[in-house]
């Protein structure tokens, strides 16, 4: 099965956190992104997100017909600039996956529980929004996936989720089938569209960001 995760720079934040980033591209167009999701990733997908802006992306996801569920990123540690009441969890929608069989594979939850993460150290760009490893493994399961299954990493940032992604296949999973493939998409074809100013690199390396 062949399944996509998307971490772009979330609504109103590319210039602000990203524009000083060799990859900076523009704000996407996270209209035409569900769209493509929708279309060409049948077997499932997820996308991160703010709070904030949740609301506006469901309603891009009704527009297409997308039947998506919504979990929860809890962050005991996190950075906020609202001292009233902070913003101290992070959505992800996703659509589709796997069907689990429950007998053989525990039941996933929609929400998990981790710190966030300012950069990877060995990340020379510092790409903000790293995400964790924790969140990667429960992303991972929330879709049901195997390690044979093949992983489209659309906004590559740091690396981090597709590196968490090949450390997640060499684990004993007990469900575990045979050899393990994954991919990362390389044609900047599919994304030229989703940004509103700049043309994307030769790889498609998606507008800085983010994990």
């Amino acid at each position: 099965m062949r399944f996509c995760y998307a971490d772009p720079p979330y609504i109103g934040t590319a210039e602000r956190i990203y524009g000083d980033h060799p990859d900076y591209q523009g704000e996407v167009n996270h209209r035409e992104l569900i769209a493509m999701l929708h279309k060409d990733y049948p077997d499932g997908w997820a996308l991160s997100l703010s709070a904030p802006t949740l609301y506006e992306i469901l309603g891009y996801c009704h527009e297409v017909g997308a039947d998506v569920r919504v979990g929860a990123w809890v962050k005991p540690w996190s950075v906020w600039k609202d001292k009233n009441v902070a913003y101290a969890w992070e959505p992800l929608i996703w659509e589709g996956g796997r069907k689990r069989d429950w007998k053989v594979r525990s039941t996933a939850l929609d929400w998990c529980i981790d710190n966030a993460v300012m950069y990877r150290k060995n990340d020379p760009n510092h790409t903000k929004g790293t995400k964790p490893d924790k969140f990667c493994f429960w992303l991972f399961d929330v879709l049901c996936m195997e390690p044979d299954d093949e992983f489209v990493d659309m906004f590559y940032g740091s690396g981090a989720v597709t590196k968490a992604w090949e450390r997640w296949k060499a684990m004993p999973h007990f469900w575990r089938s045979n050899t393990a493939c994954s991919g990362r998409l390389d044609s900047s074809a599919q994304q030229s569209n989703l940004f509103t100013d700049g043309n994307l690199p030769s790889k498609a390396r998606g507008a800085t960001r983010r994990r």
